[in-house]
């Protein structure tokens, strides 16, 4: 337990800049999907002929895992915030 607090201690400037950087990935990540899944309600409340069509993509995306998301995102955009992000 001294060892992790002294790594603490020693590391806090660190560490402090990976929790930023964890807070900003992760609000930027809601916000995109918020603006995203609003969008496409409005979207489908207007125009109802294609709230079939959105919803079922949705549920197919849906039951993607994510690691598996990942995995197809990683070898598009690299390795980095971006594939983070989306």
């Amino acid at each position: 337990m001294n060892e992790l607090i002294k790594l603490v201690t020693n590391q806090w400037q660190f560490l402090l800049g990976l929790i930023w950087d964890h807070v900003w990935i992760s609000g930027l990540s809601i916000l995109l999907a918020l603006i995203l899944g609003v969008g496409l309600g409005i979207f489908i409340s207007f125009k109802k002929s294609w709230a079939g069509v959105v919803i079922g993509i949705v549920n197919i995306l849906y039951t993607i895992p994510s690691i598996a998301l990942l995995g197809i995102l990683i070898s598009i955009t690299g390795i980095g915030n971006k594939t983070a992000i989306v």
